[in-house]
């Protein structure tokens, strides 16, 4: 993942673990998937359980989660849900979490 300079979004350019395929939706029966990536855009929010609720309400949707699950070396306790928007992109909203990692908090 490469974290945005406003420490509080991300893009995620490949996931060796990914259990979703690269296009967001599991595959329908003989339909070829991309795995072994997960290309989507991450946005670190206060509140996940209202950002899932909202981001549906303008028209994403639902794919995967909420889910406890551990991320980065060292790893790190996240919880996060995976959406759909209207176009096709996968959007990934985590719970805040400082990674060690990561920059300086944006003033």
């Amino acid at each position: 993942m490469m974290q945005a300079a406003d420490t509080k979004s991300w893009i995620e350019i490949f996931d060796l673990k990914a259990g979703i395929p690269m296009q967001g939706r599991g595959a329908k029966v003989g339909q070829a998937i991309a795995t072994g990536a997960l290309a989507h855009i991450c946005l670190t929010v206060n509140d996940l359980e209202k950002a899932c609720a909202r981001i549906v309400e303008v028209g994403a949707t639902h794919l995967h989660g909420p889910e406890n699950l551990g991320l980065g070396q060292p790893e790190v306790s996240v919880q996060n849900a995976i959406f759909e928007g209207p176009a096709g992109e996968v959007i990934e909203l985590l719970q805040h979490v400082r990674f060690p990692r990561d920059l300086p908090e944006a003033v």
